[in-house]
């Protein structure tokens, strides 16, 4: 009776150490699926960002191309030369 006593006790506290420990890594997973959530969050503003500016620079450009062939089929030319 003794020794399935001390049987019962070693078993319990090995339970109790891998739950321990299954605590820890549940723990230390969560906080990293945190980390790649919050980093993959911040890589997508960075992408938005980039796009934003990459659709400007597309428009400017746009822009300055049918504002520079209007101004070459009305004569203008180049504006540097013709102010001075």
């Amino acid at each position: 009776m003794i020794k399935f006593a001390f049987i019962f006790q070693d078993n319990l506290k090995r339970e109790k150490q891998d739950l321990a420990a299954m605590r820890r890594n549940c723990r230390a997973t969560k906080r990293r699926n945190r980390e790649l959530e919050s980093e993959s969050e911040t890589q997508a503003k960075q992408i938005e960002a980039q796009m934003f500016v990459m659709n400007n620079l597309r428009n400017g450009i746009d822009y300055l191309k049918e504002h520079c062939s209007k101004a070459d089929a009305s004569g203008e030319g180049n504006m540097i030369n013709s102010e001075m």
